[in-house]
Parts: structure tokens; C-alpha cells; sequence
């Protein structure tokens, strides 16, 4: 988990990351049921497929290869700490 979904902070720090890793989007999806949202993206980065999650009440999650997780969730933290 890397935050609460609603951070637009964590947002921008989390796309300006994506895009620092070249990430080439392959899919998004966007759905209301009730009170929760969800939004989904999938993108790929180095040649792995790697999914992000925003989710009322949940948060902002991302999941795929572990050490390309890793290295993004690293360098989202380091830009939210400047």
C-alpha cells in the first residue's frame, strides 16, 4: 500500500514516477458501485506488467514483478519526502 487514494500529492508523485520509468499504459479502468471507486491501470515497465490500484477506503496499491514494485514504491517515497 502506498497511501490513501485521496493524496493527490501521492498522485502526481506516483505518475511523474511511472513516467521516469518510461511506462507504456496497456490498460485503465474506472468503476463507481455505491460509495467506492475504483481505478485501475496497468502499464508496462520493463517489459513487465505491473497494476495500480486506487480504491475508496483502500488506497493507492501497485503489484506485479517484486523488484520493480519495489524500485517505483522506493522512489515514490523518496519524492514525497522532498
Amino acid at each position: 500500500m502506498l497511501g490513501d487514494e485521496y493524496d493527490d500529492k501521492l498522485r502526481k508523485a506516483l505518475l511523474d514516477t511511472l513516467r521516469e520509468f518510461s511506462a507504456q499504459a496497456s490498460d485503465h479502468w474506472h468503476g463507481v458501485g455505491g460509495s467506492q471507486e475504483i481505478e485501475r491501470l496497468e502499464v508496462e515497465v520493463e517489459g513487465e506488467n505491473i497494476e495500480v490500484e486506487s480504491e475508496t477506503y483502500v488506497g493507492i496499491s501497485i503489484a506485479g514483478n517484486e523488484e520493480i514494485v519495489n524500485r517505483i514504491a522506493a522512489r515514490v517515497r523518496q519524492r514525497m519526502s522532498a
